[in-house]
């Protein structure tokens, strides 16, 4: 299972596509709300609005740091900087809370307030991506509003008695309320997204004050988050930093496994191994900005890596285990798949005159490699009641048109379509409500491929 160089080098070259051939050109022709602004973030199965009246701080401002990352790393051709721009407008105008400062949790798509609550896991990101805008763009609000988000933060939710951060406020940044409410507990979700959001916005400012915010916020997740054994990371404490029993809170933000009474079965002794990957990398990425050497966190991240590589990851049939004890041991056994985007294909104009084995090629991989990754994941799936999965095949503009030298390209993209009908017919009648595809029909993009072709005339 040795990742060589080539296989890191196929790796890098299918995310490098995923990214600027499906990924960047679906979000560019669908996020921007020419009525409203900002960012429409739900879409149905054909990729058309869904029609939510919500738009959330945490999609509006990771669709802006998405925005302007692409751009800063020269993607778009200036359209993902316009875009991060329109995101910006809309935050500042519509979710700053002009009496209170911070941005609100979620507003209507017309920007009215919604849920007015200050939440600090909200709040990092708006650090983050305000600090990537300037970073991509120039723009100096982007970091005007960072900084005055940080000023808040270390005013309003700064715990100066045990360290760290509140997490959850109401509007006016009053506590809330203990248990299900948050106001009494701390967690690694948040602090660690902090120290991604302050590393950002030391990035982007120089100031000393950041540098040492971020400093100071590694070296907690280091000393109090963190398993003394194990490395691994602790969920949810209480204000001392005594380990809490992990519960659900009533404002959530991403997926996960409680019982009916938002309890979980091993409450004290869980550990997720994607969280620890992430903190790893995260980690790694603050170093280089703080030009700090790795040497005296070696240890701690090749815990991490071992520990998740070790019992995070199912061998047998692939995917990332949710979470287990910090000793090893498994709890959950099923994985989670929120989306599998899935587009196997290639493109060769072939007629009547084609040899039968070039079409059999064709059709092997656009029609029947998708079709039985769909298929696959569809029966491990469709038992899993809480995991909510969603498989987008790109069928391709050949699905519903004719095209001259479409006889191999062509027939499999629509035998491909009709087959993931009858497999969506199926789990109607099995009434299977946790798994829906998705098809998209894109045209042509511009790929080295689809250019050299162009330039071949």
């Amino acid at each position: 299972m040795a990742a060589t160089a080539k296989k890191v080098s196929i790796c890098l070259e299918e995310c490098k596509h995923h990214l600027t051939g499906e990924l960047l050109p679906f979000w560019l022709a669908r996020c921007k709300d020419d009525q409203h602004g900002g960012f429409i973030t739900h879409f149905d199965r054909d990729g058309q609005d869904s029609g939510e009246d919500e738009k959330s701080l945490i999609a509006q401002t990771r669709t802006i740091y998405a925005m302007a990352a692409a751009h800063r790393a020269g993607y778009g051709d200036g359209r993902c900087g316009r875009l991060a721009k329109e995101g910006v407008d809309f935050l500042i105008d519509r979710m700053w809370d002009r009496q209170h400062g911070g941005f609100y949790w979620t507003v209507t798509r017309a920007g009215q307030c919604a849920i007015d609550k200050k939440i600090l896991y909200g709040l990092s990101f708006a650090m983050y991506a305000l600090s990537e805008y300037t970073l991509a763009t120039g723009d100096k609000r982007g970091l005007k509003y960072a900084k005055n988000v940080f000023d808040l933060v270390k005013k309003h939710c700064a715990d100066t008695l045990h360290g760290g951060y509140w997490e959850m406020f109401e509007r006016d940044w009053d506590l809330c309320g203990p248990g299900a409410q948050g106001g009494d507990r701390k967690t690694l979700d948040v602090h660690m997204h902090l120290m991604e959001a302050y590393t950002t916005l030391y990035e982007c400012s120089q100031d000393p004050l950041h540098r040492r915010t971020l400093l100071e916020t590694i070296g907690l997740l280091r000393t109090r988050m963190l398993h003394p054994e194990y490395g691994t990371g602790i969920p949810q404490f209480w204000g001392d930093w005594t380990v809490a029993p992990q519960i659900k809170f009533d404002i959530v933000w991403g997926w996960d496994r409680f019982s009916d009474e938002g309890a979980k079965s091993s409450a004290e002794d869980n550990t997720s191994a994607g969280h620890n990957v992430e903190f790893a990398w995260l980690l790694l990425h603050a170093l280089d900005i703080l030009n700090e050497h790795y040497q005296q966190y070696e240890t701690l991240i090749r815990k991490q890596l071992d520990h998740a590589v070790d019992n995070g990851i199912d061998w047998e049939h692939g995917g990332v285990f949710i979470e287990g004890a910090h000793s090893g041991d498994v709890y959950d056994r099923e994985k989670r798949l929120d989306i599998f985007v899935n587009n196997a294909g290639t493109y060769r104009p072939l007629g009547i005159d084609s040899d039968a084995s070039e079409i059999r090629d064709i059709i092997e991989l656009d029609m029947m490699a998708p079709f039985l990754i769909s298929h696959y994941l569809v029966q491990k799936f469709r038992r899993i009641e809480s995991n909510q999965l969603s498989i987008l095949t790109v069928a391709s503009q050949a699905a519903i048109k004719i095209f001259s030298d479409g006889l191999g390209y062509g027939t499999a993209k629509k035998g491909l379509v009709a087959g993931l009908l009858e497999l969506e017919n199926q789990l109607g009648v099995e009434n299977v409500n946790n798994i829906t595809l998705y098809r998209l029909y894109p045209g042509t993009v511009g790929t080295e491929g689809v250019l050299d072709l162009v330039r071949q005339g």
